[in-house]
């Protein structure tokens, strides 16, 4: 266990509930929830299809408050007719019917104009596991690599798990004794049973289960046992709810903090402000300038009052370096998502260039969102492909 404590920051006010994750004393990621406004996201409901579209491979679906959302073809559990992606190969006609009753999931709030997107894949989590039903399927984090331990784990699924359902083991069980595992199993078996259950004499649109508390939900998504916590709230009603979720962590405590400043405790109202601000200033006297387009966000790197003729080299390699740590960092903080790119100052030799790639490469590693950096030489640009987070506890549109 790492012996440096990670800090959690969760403030309160009327309007919304604010959580940051500071790293070496800066924060690294931001989650939001808007008191009156509360992410659907991972709510699972019994829908009505209302409408096929054969030209978009997609169905048009109705639940919860008799709202429309948006279900793809690859979003569709179709367990006969699968490829090894579990992406369908049927045509929509032939997997949906008009005015059909099916259970699904929300993976992405609405936004705009655009609808919620809805999978019939459903997934449940727990602290370990997490449930495929209607899926047979046993999958590893990518950080679980002993072929002994995917073994032991499989057998696990197998022993414990509903027949026809798959598993996915998460991080945390690479650690956990075959107690808690089985435990972990058969929390999310029961959850399932009791949605299948509802689900043949439920209301039209009812909604069957809902994973979305957000401090359950932070708390889950944010810990594990390789650190150390320290978790601050203003909030008593907050306090009273974490206390009792931590309870069975050794690794972690819980504390109240008075909150005497409109930035709140540890600032974080005025840090999270600055997520909404194009520019951001470097130490050394550069800065950032982070621009949402239509098809890309692009991130160029200015060296600003950080000039010296007689030092060109080592101002733009130092420029560069912080940049690229401080771009890492924004992307994780901001939750950019899509096609990232990041224009570094030239003028350097390819071994100096390349070694801020790597640099930039490593920072990214500390993103738990699915990415991929590539470097163009002939342009000088850094490109990130970057899944947008769609966790249960969401970031604020800005």
């Amino acid at each position: 266990m790492d012996s440096r404590p990670q800090k959690i920051i969760i403030s309160a006010t009327p309007h919304r509930t604010l959580a940051g994750i500071m790293e070496n004393g800066r924060y690294v990621e931001f989650f939001t929830e808007q008191i009156g406004y509360k992410s659907i996201v991972g709510n699972i409901y019994s829908g009505i299809v209302e409408e096929i579209v054969p030209a978009l491979q997609a169905a048009f679906v109705v639940f919860g408050n008799e709202q429309r959302g948006f279900l793809h073809i690859n979003e569709i559990c179709d367990s006969f007719n699968i490829d090894g992606n579990f992406k369908s190969r049927s045509p929509i006609k032939k997997l949906l019917k008009k005015n059909e009753r099916i259970i699904i999931q929300v993976i992405k709030d609405s936004y705009g104009e655009k609808l919620p997107q809805l999978t019939s894949k459903i997934s449940i989590s727990s602290e370990y596991t997490v449930i495929l039903p209607r899926r047979e399927h046993t999958g590893f984090s990518n950080k679980i690599s002993g072929e002994t331990r995917k073994e032991k784990l499989e057998t696990l699924a197998k022993k414990f798990g509903i027949p026809g359902c798959g598993y996915i083991f998460r991080t945390e069980s690479d650690k956990a004794d075959d107690a808690e595992i089985s435990k972990s199993i058969e929390e999310i078996n029961l959850i399932w049973k009791k949605i299948e259950t509802r689900s043949v004499n439920c209301r039209d649109y009812e909604m069957l289960y809902s994973g979305n508390d957000f401090i359950v939900s932070l708390i889950k998504e944010n810990l594990n046992s390789k650190f150390e916590y320290e978790i601050f709230t203003d909030n008593q009603e907050i306090l009273n709810q974490l206390q009792r979720l931590c309870a069975r962590f050794g690794n972690v405590k819980v504390c109240f903090e008075q909150n005497d400043s409109e930035n709140g405790i540890y600032n974080i109202f005025s840090e999270f402000e600055k997520c909404g601000r194009n520019k951001v200033w470097l130490k050394c006297g550069g800065h950032l300038f982070i621009e949402h387009t239509e098809a890309l966000v692009a991130i160029d790197i200015n060296s600003g009052k950080n000039v010296d003729e007689q030092k060109n080299d080592e101002i733009i390699y130092k420029t560069n370096s912080e940049a690229l740590v401080e771009a890492a960092r924004q992307i994780r903080l901001r939750n950019i998502g899509g096609l990232i790119i990041i224009d570094i100052m030239n003028m350097l030799s390819e071994e100096s260039t390349n070694s801020l790639v790597r640099l930039f490469i490593e920072e990214m590693k500390n993103d738990r969102a699915k990415h991929k950096v590539i470097y163009s030489p002939e342009t000088g640009v850094i490109q990130v492909m970057r899944r947008r987070s769609i966790s249960k506890v969401r970031m604020l549109r800005r």
